[in-house]
């Protein structure tokens, strides 16, 4: 009995994955869905300011859902260096990015919770990623 679905045989449904594999067509293959660029914010707090730091972050968080704005994931340690708190963004291309970080001087309402934010934190970094 032979396999057909739409009308094709599976065999040729299968080399035609593996030809569209090859050109690195901009979809992931496990969910096809569009390639992204993933911003991670890693701050390391001060020792024992990780609730106070979570809560501000989480009211930018409902800010930005309200403004329409990106919503970061927040994250934080389990293991590893302890008081680490993570926040993660999504964005199509690095052009999004880009127009976020250029508007963030225009929100009072950011600068004056990043302001309350400051100094709970030690020191920071950015990791920028490809989604692959």
């Amino acid at each position: 009995m032979e396999l057909r679905i739409w009308n094709f045989k599976f065999e040729t449904l299968v080399r035609f994955a593996n030809i569209i594999s090859l050109f690195n067509f901009p979809f992931s293959n496990s969910q096809f869905q569009i390639l992204m660029i993933v911003v991670r914010n890693i701050f390391r707090l001060k020792f024992g300011k990780a609730k106070d730091a979570i809560a501000i972050w989480k009211e930018m968080a409902e800010a930005n859902k309200k403004a329409g704005r990106p919503v970061p994931r927040i994250l934080t340690d389990v293991t590893g260096t302890a008081y680490t708190l993570v926040l993660e963004f999504s964005y199509e291309n690095l052009a999004g990015f880009e127009a976020e970080m250029a508007n963030i001087p225009n929100n009072p309402d950011y600068r004056r919770l990043y302001e309350s934010f400051i100094p709970l934190a030690e020191t920071s970094y950015r990791e920028i990623l490809r989604e692959v």
